[in-house]
This record gives structure tokens, C-alpha cells and sequence, in this order.
């Protein structure tokens, strides 16, 4: 690259600690001279050093830059979004919440910087979802269309009118629950029609190549126009589920999918990945014959309904995430996987990461035996293994198991996983490749 100085020039860029950035943001620029191999560190009044001058002598700053070279460097205070660092923890109610967001406090100093950020400002969007966009009467749920929540409305206005349905990635819509959708559910009057020309509304605005929904269970499958079985709902008092849907970011912006004229979001566009993350069973185990017990999933409708869905033949990854799964749900996501015909790699995690404390809340372990558990998540992983192993008419090629990769769970695991390597290639803990037969 070269500028308005003499000689080329490769950029180190510093950063400050992101807790400064809320006070003052300011970034440290080093210009490494190529002709001299000298490092000048600018000061902390973001100055270049003296060496770095343009051609008059002038001493450069930040704002002498040419607006490209700016916007480049200021691109780099970028983070990824939430939904995709915490997709693996256990979902909460600010599991899309970003603590740490640089480049908006950046854009907030000044009209020049703001104006420069703006087509990277909006790349990950969320919108948070009130009630409202669930709670038209029944009568419109069933016979005509539910008003989009203002908030959605005001989003894709927003981006019309700000220029940037190019430039949002990302899409996250996070909710809180609602009784009434519970009860449309428990009562059998499905709405299986969700929530109407949501998907299409949204999709004639942007092109996301992330789509990522955070809501009680009842709420996903309203919005995913799936139907959701709520009857044992009170047993594994489930919080939250987080669904990710992704499409390749190969693909440019000028031959993305067109869109298709439908309202359910699997069907939109063909997405070639998927993540699913059903958060803790953990409460279930307190309750008799818990191994009787129906999770609320969306899977389960996929096993009976749309055979002929969009997605089934589009997915080539599918990501499970739960925390002490029950066989029973185990057992419906390999039936849902083995449907997939197209589907080569699998990633599950389904145990406590690291740093979280479930089992040390007594609120939530109650009276659940941790050799329950444990015992659990032996025989849920082991049934992963035979099946994968054994049904080799499948197109799934490859498994990594996080759960593995921790030390601590190799040998609650073991069973699974060294049947796994008798048959598969081991790539590193808890990652195996079918090994491909002439």
C-alpha cells in the first residue's frame, strides 16, 4: 500500500483494554518503515512518529490519514458477535449479549469516526423482541397475518434507510416467554403458521448469511412455525434454546440465494449449516421415571412432518449442544440426523463446559443424583458412537465431541470413544473421520 508519505508502509495496530475504550477510545498506531526496518510507536495522543512526517514535515496524526487507510484500522476494534462466542454455553436470557463492544463506543466520539464505522457498526444486529410480537389475538394467529413487533419494524426501516441491507452478516432475535404461545401449544390449537410473513419481511430487507434465534422453547418453535410437544415442559423447566442456522460465507453477496416465497425459516434460503443448543435437562432427573420424560425439542416434528423441507437436503454440518441430555432426546436427534442425506460432520457437546457451576447450584441439582448424570451421559454418548459406527449407510463422516477434549470426562466417555477409534480415524481428542473402504 502506499500513501501520501514517502516509502511503503505495514500498519501493527494496539489496542487499549476495552474497559478504556468506554472512556476515551483511542487506538496506538506503529508504522514500520519497509526502506529502514524502523518501529515508530506513536504516543498515546495518537501521534506518528517523527520519522513517519509527510513530505512538508509535518508531524502525521490519526486524522491526517486518507479516509481508507482510517476506516481499515478502525475495523480491526471489531469483535465477533455473542451468538457466536457463548453458542456453546448454556443459554440465558443475555447469552446474545455483547460486554465488550469497541467499535460502537469508537463510532460514538465523533460524526467523522461514526460515519467511517457505520458500514461495520451493523454487521452482527440483534433485536430484542417483546411480548408484542407475539400477542396478536388468536383470531388473527389462525386467520390472517400477525403484525410485525414495532421493533422489528423499526430495524429493517432503519437499514433501508441507512443504506446497509448489504451489510448486515448477522441476525439475532432474542425473546422472552410468553404463557399464551404455551398455551395455543398445550391446548393442541398449533400455530404452526408462526408468525406469518416474519421471515419474508425480514429477507426482502437484508441477507444474513447468520440467522440466530434465543427464546424459551415454545417461543422457538412458534417463530420456526414448528410444533412443539409442552406436556412434560414442567419437569425440565427449560429456559431458553438457541438455534443458529448458517449459509456458506463463500457465497457473495451477488450470487446469495434468492430468497423463496415462503414464511418458515428453515425453507427461506438453503442453509448449510445448523446449531442447535437445548440448554440443561439437569432438573428433570429430580422427578420419577425421568426416563419417561418428552423434552420440548423442535426436532421432534421433523421426524413426522415436511419430508420434503428445504433444509433436510441443504444441511452438511448440524452442531447439538444440551447438558445431560435423556437417551429418549439423544435417540431423536440421530433419527433427525439420519434423515439429513446430505450431513458429513457432527459436533455435540453434551456436558457441563468448564466453567460452568450447574452442579454446585443446589436450587437445580436438588435432589438429582450425580451418579444419575453421569451415568447418563455414559450411555447417551456410547449410543452416539454404535450408531455412527454401525449404520454406515449414512452420509455423516466425521464427529467431534468437545466433552472429550476435557481431561476430566475422558473416562466417563471412554466406552464411546474407544469405540470410536477402533473403527474411525482419530484426529486429535474427541475428533474421528470415518475411514473411507475402497
Amino acid at each position: 500500500m502506499r500513501s501520501k508519505w514517502n516509502g511503503q508502509i505495514r500498519l501493527r495496530i494496539k489496542f487499549l483494554p476495552s474497559a478504556f475504550l468506554q472512556i476515551k477510545p483511542r487506538i496506538t498506531v506503529r508504522i514500520l518503515t519497509v526502506s529502514t526496518g524502523m518501529v515508530n510507536p506513536a504516543g498515546q495522543c495518537l501521534m506518528l512518529a517523527e520519522e513517519n512526517c509527510d513530505m512538508s514535515g509535518h508531524i502525521m496524526g490519526l486524522d491526517d490519514l486518507p479516509p481508507e487507510l482510517l476506516q481499515m484500522i478502525l475495523s480491526y476494534l471489531d469483535v465477533q458477535p455473542a451468538s457466536t462466542t457463548k453458542l456453546y454455553e448454556e443459554p440465558t436470557i443475555t447469552s446474545t449479549d455483547s460486554v465488550h463492544q469497541p467499535l460502537k463506543n469508537f463510532s460514538q466520539t465523533c460524526d467523522k469516526y461514526r460515519s467511517l464505522i457505520s458500514p461495520y457498526l451493523f454487521r452482527f444486529s440483534t433485536i430484542q423482541c417483546s411480548d408484542s410480537v407475539l400477542q396478536a389475538s388468536e383470531v388473527a394467529e389462525f386467520y390472517g397475518l400477525t403484525p410485525l413487533d414495532n421493533r422489528v419494524q423499526d430495524f429493517l426501516e432503519f437499514i433501508r434507510q441507512q443504506c446497509l441491507s448489504q451489510r448486515v452478516q448477522s441476525l439475532v432475535i432474542s425473546t422472552t416467554h410468553n404463557a399464551e404461545v404455551d398455551r395455543l401449544f398445550l391446548s393442541a390449537r398449533y400455530p404452526a403458521r408462526g408468525l406469518g410473513h416474519l421471515w419474508t419481511s425480514i429477507f426482502a430487507v437484508i441477507r444474513p448469511y447468520i440467522v440466530t434465534i434465543s427464546a424459551p422453547p415454545s417461543i422457538l418453535a412458534f417463530l420456526t412455525s414448528r410444533v412443539i410437544d409442552l406436556s412434560d415442559e414442567w419437569a425440565f423447566k427449560m429456559q431458553r434454546h438457541t438455534l443458529q442456522l448458517r449459509i456458506s460465507a463463500d457465497i457473495s453477496r451477488t450470487n446469495y440465494p434468492k430468497p423463496k416465497e415462503a414464511n418458515k425459516l428453515f425453507e427461506i434460503v438453503p442453509w448449510d449449516h445448523c446449531s442447535l443448543n437445548e440448554g440443561s435437562s439437569i432438573q428433570v432427573y429430580n422427578t420419577y421415571q425421568y426416563e419417561a420424560m418428552v423434552q420440548p425439542s423442535i426436532l421432534n416434528e421433523f421426524l413426522h412432518r415436511d419430508a420434503t423441507l428445504r433444509l433436510l437436503t441443504s444441511l452438511r454440518s448440524f452442531d447439538y449442544v444440551a447438558i445431560f441430555p435423556l437417551q429418549g432426546q439423544l435417540e431423536t436427534m440421530l433419527s433427525f440426523l439420519f434423515i439429513l442425506p446430505n450431513l458429513q460432520r457432527v459436533t455435540v457437546q453434551l456436558a457441563p463446559q468448564k466453567q460452568n457451576r450447574i452442579l454446585e447450584d443446589a436450587s437445580r441439582v436438588q435432589r438429582s443424583l450425580h451418579s444419575d448424570l453421569w451415568m447418563e451421559l455414559e450411555t447417551v454418548f456410547f449410543l452416539l458412537a454404535v450408531d455412527l459406527v454401525h449404520k454406515s449407510y449414512c452420509s455423516i463422516n466425521e464427529l467431534i465431541c468437545y466433552d472429550y477434549q476435557q481431561e476430566a470426562l475422558r473416562e466417563t466417555l471412554s466406552r464411546g470413544g474407544d469405540l470410536m477409534s477402533q473403527h474411525w480415524q482419530i484426529i486429535e481428542d474427541g475428533h474421528w473421520k470415518r475411514i473411507e473402504t475402497s
